[in-house]
This record gives C-alpha cells, sequence and structure tokens, in this order.
C-alpha cells in the first residue's frame, strides 16, 4: 500500500545518506572528486587511484549489512568516478540517461532520492549502485521496509534470498521478476567540508 512503500523509501534514503555520512566512507569520496577533476574520463588514471581501493574496502564492510550490493561516485557532471566492485569497469563512463536526470536532483537539492526503477539501456545490464529490486515488483508486495525484512519478500528470485540489486557475477538470472521490472537505485549526497556545498553524489 501507499504507506508501505512511503516508509520503505524513507528508509532507503536515510541508508543511503547514512553511508554517504560515514567519516571514513565521506573522506575518501571527498578525495576522489577531487582529484578526478580533469581525468574524469581517463579511467586508467581513476583505477589507479589508491583511494579507489579504499573507497571499495570501506563500502563493502558496509554494504552487505544494509542489503545493498554496490555503490558508484558520481560527479556533478554525470561522470562514474568511483566504483565497487571487481573491475570497477564502469569508471570513466557517464550514467546511463534514465539516471542522470535523478542524480541531477542530488546535486540541485542537496537531499538523497529514490531513482524510480528503471530497465538499463542496451549493453548496460552490469551497471552498479545502491540497488534493489523496486518494492512493487512483480509477483506484487513490497519489500519489508526494515533493512532486514528483503529476506522473505515475495519479490525475491526463486533461490536468490535476500537478493537486493545486481549481483556480483552480473546480476539476477535473466527471467527475473527484478529484471523484467527494472532496478530501483538510491543516491546520496557527499558535501564540500568547506562549503557545504554537494560536490558529488554516492549511489
Amino acid at each position: 500500500n501507499v504507506t508501505a512503500l512511503e516508509i520503505w523509501m524513507q528508509t532507503e534514503r536515510k541508508l543511503a545518506q547514512a553511508l554517504a555520512n560515514n567519516p571514513e566512507i565521506e573522506a575518501i569520496a571527498r578525495s576522489i572528486l577531487k582529484k578526478s577533476r580533469g581525468h574524469e574520463t581517463d579511467r586508467r588514471f581513476l583505477m589507479t587511484m589508491e583511494e579507489q581501493r579504499a573507497l571499495d574496502a570501506a563500502l563493502n564492510q558496509q554494504l552487505p549489512d544494509l542489503g545493498f550490493w554496490f555503490a558508484q561516485l558520481v560527479n556533478p557532471d554525470s561522470m562514474i568516478v568511483g566504483d565497487t566492485g571487481p573491475g570497477r569497469f564502469k569508471l570513466g563512463s557517464e550514467l546511463d540517461a534514465s539516471q542522470a536526470p535523478e542524480f541531477a536532483k542530488v546535486f540541485k537539492n542537496g537531499e538523497s532520492v529514490i531513482v524510480p526503477p528503471f530497465r538499463p539501456t542496451a549493453g548496460a545490464r552490469n551497471r552498479r549502485g545502491f540497488r534493489r529490486p523496486p518494492p512493487n515488483s512483480t509477483p506484487p508486495g513490497p519489500v519489508d521496509p526494515s533493512p532486514d525484512g528483503a529476506a522473505d519478500s515475495p519479490s525475491q528470485p526463486e533461490g536468490r534470498e535476500g537478493f537486493r540489486g545486481f549481483g556480483r557475477r552480473g546480476g539476477p538470472p535473466p527471467n527475473s521478476p527484478a529484471l523484467q521490472s527494472g532496478f530501483m537505485q538510491v543516491a546520496a549526497p557527499v558535501l564540500d567540508e568547506t562549503t557545504g556545498q554537494v560536490i558529488g553524489a554516492l549511489g
């Protein structure tokens, strides 16, 4: 119902913002955003930054417990300058066109946002982020608003209990309800420590 969905969305935004505000993660993200200026499309440069490994390690200590699988760090030009997981293959590329307008709201309003369910464009199946299947994916039934509630949700693909986003080996099975319905992503602002301006989005 509407109330359950609103609670779920509020919880998702709070979780994403809590991650972005984690002192260790926040400091690493700020460093990447600053050092990557002028190198946003240079994947080799981004890959070799020491901060990339630090971000991966810091996030992967937090993400599993919150049900998130992967995360991206995006600059104001919608370029992916930070990525977690093996390969970090999206570094130096632009956000999917269906995601960019929602990420832009993070920079404009300084608040975490829910990116509505979307289907990645052709060739973008493995894009990563704070992602979970939408709460009303087929078969119907909202995801429990508590962080640990998704394991018993009817929206979980069979055999993937607790699945809440793109898997580490390429995501859900091709015919899973989550893939058919698209994916939901959550993005939160990263602020400059001096000016308080939004300099990035973690999602």
